[in-house]
């Protein structure tokens, strides 16, 4: 199987781009229907080949992380922060398990296969024998994969994309819209309330008048921003207390880099429920778990902070969706998860203790069953293994003293290459799975012209080193000569799988 993912997929790109055909075969006419075949098969070997380095370490995880949000929801009085915890781990395992699967599937850590140079350079070769498969179009299901494959590809890119431009709507959105405040006393505030909840992270306290909803915005330093309605009077210094509190604790516990992270994350895996569906629970279990900090710090009433809630979720936010900002979808969720507050607060250094525990488990079981269930695939076997691919000795077989790898008048092959192109098929398993490449053949040529010992010595896979003993049990020679004397001569045949339709 191939290794190595992503080389196919550049191939079959080049084949399928229009000003790729331009800039390299420029007299080359407009695709047409006989090279659909040639673009099947591409899509079939990318679709084969990346299938164990992401599709498999993404279907593990899929199932960890289905198995994870059932015993989540088994567990309703969890705390938040906990909550919030797992689901961050569970989503970090699944770039950490595609890497590391990647890493170790890749073609650095395996053995390559035999080249040409390896074989004895005294045997006999004979011309290559090119086996093309007939023109059809068969989608198998490693060229659907592939398909999928690229439309995720594109969909990540366009959803990357759209990231880029949040991003520079926040750059305009900090330059246009922010200003600093114009007394020290938010500052001073800022700073009594960060040491109440012990939190020693810097941030600088902003207004926006185009803004309607608190935020936190990452930076050096990074910024908590307050919509300019909090600064005119409209709230008490109690209720700006729990606002600058609730994005105070988002500082501490750096969720304006951990929702960056998820946001990237969901991008790339555009195409995936699971990750979106994580994303948003996330988003809830975050705010709740400053909730309950919030409530926890200052001490205040749950109606009070409720009411607070509400108010702001009656404005219509308008900042960017990169920006750490109240999310006002996920409203009822937080006030029903503040009815049921769990006295239960576990320290912050046995939370991140188990959080790596567990993003460790997870990422180790699923390298270790993505690298388990492609070594149990079936492969090509093995050059030295010659139990299945070895012709049965007969009484006529010379023993390998009397051999020979050089002669006068070599053995001549009745009817040539071209009568062997009728006696081999390509087979139909290996080109659904867009399997090519060459096959190297060493048999001995018999005093009589027969064939014996026939051996695969560079392996491709198990039907295409089936194919390859049969056409050479089907030649027949005249027999080699050495000073006058026909002698056992030792010959080498390469055979080339091509799926090509311009193949010769």
């Amino acid at each position: 199987m191939n290794r190595t993912p992503f080389a196919p997929f550049w191939t079959s790109l080049m084949t399928l781009t229009p000003s790729a055909m331009l800039l390299t075969t420029p007299t080359t006419p407009p695709m047409t229907m006989p090279n659909l075949p040639m673009i099947v098969s591409r899509l079939g070997e990318f679709g084969q080949s990346i299938w164990p380095v992401f599709w498999l370490p993404v279907l593990l995880w899929t199932v960890a992380a289905i198995l994870t949000e059932g015993v989540l929801r088994l567990l309703p009085t969890l705390p938040a922060l906990v909550r919030y915890r797992i689901r961050q781990t569970v989503l970090a395992a699944l770039p950490a398990g595609v890497v590391g699967t990647w890493l170790i599937e890749s073609p650095f850590t395996t053995a390559p296969l035999p080249t040409v140079s390896a074989l004895n350079p005294a045997h006999i070769t004979l011309p290559t024998l090119t086996v093309s498969p007939e023109v059809s179009v068969e989608l198998s299901a490693y060229a659907v994969l592939g398909v999928v494959t690229v439309v995720a590809i594109g969909a990540a890119l366009m959803q990357l994309t759209r990231l880029g431009i949040e991003m520079g709507r926040l750059y305009r959105f900090s330059w246009h819209s922010m200003r600093a405040p114009r007394s020290g006393r938010l500052m001073q505030r800022l700073s009594t309330l960060a040491r109440q909840a012990r939190i020693s992270r810097y941030a600088i306290p902003v207004y926006a008048s185009d803004g309607d909803v608190p935020m936190l915005l990452p930076g050096r330093p990074p910024r908590i921003v307050l919509p300019s309605w909090m600064l005119d009077g409209e709230v008490t210094d109690r209720r700006l207390d729990m606002a600058l509190t609730h994005e105070l604790v988002h500082l501490d516990r750096y969720d304006d880099y951990a929702a960056l992270f998820e946001q990237v994350i969901a991008a790339i895996a555009a195409g995936l429920p699971m990750v979106r569906f994580l994303v948003r629970q996330i988003e809830v279990d975050r705010e709740a778990a400053c909730d309950a900090r919030v409530l926890d710090v200052l001490r205040c009433r749950r109606g009070a902070y409720a009411r607070l809630l509400t108010d702001v979720a009656t404005k219509s936010p308008s900042v960017p969706a990169v920006a750490l900002s109240e999310s006002t979808s996920s409203l009822e969720q937080r006030l029903r998860m503040m009815t049921h507050h769990s006295l239960f607060s576990p320290s912050p250094r046995l939370l991140r203790t188990l959080s790596f525990s567990l993003l460790i488990v997870l990422v180790t079981s699923i390298i270790a069953c993505s690298t388990e269930s492609s070594d149990g695939e079936v492969t090509a076997p093995d050059a030295n293994d010659k139990t299945e691919q070895q012709a049965p000795p007969t009484s006529s077989s010379p023993s390998d003293s009397d051999v020979f790898v050089k002669v006068d008048t070599p053995p001549k092959l009745l009817g040539g290459i071209a009568a062997l192109q009728g006696e081999i098929k390509y087979p139909k398993e290996a080109a659904e799975k867009g399997i090519e490449g060459r096959v190297f053949v060493q048999f001995v040529v018999t005093k009589t012209g027969e064939i014996s010992d026939a051996e695969v010595v560079r392996s491709l896979s198990p039907e295409l080193d089936a194919q390859a003993i049969k056409a050479v049990r089907s030649m027949t020679f005249e027999p080699g000569r050495d000073r006058g004397e026909a002698v056992p001569v030792k010959m080498t045949l390469p055979i080339t799988y091509r799926l090509d339709d311009d193949a010769s």
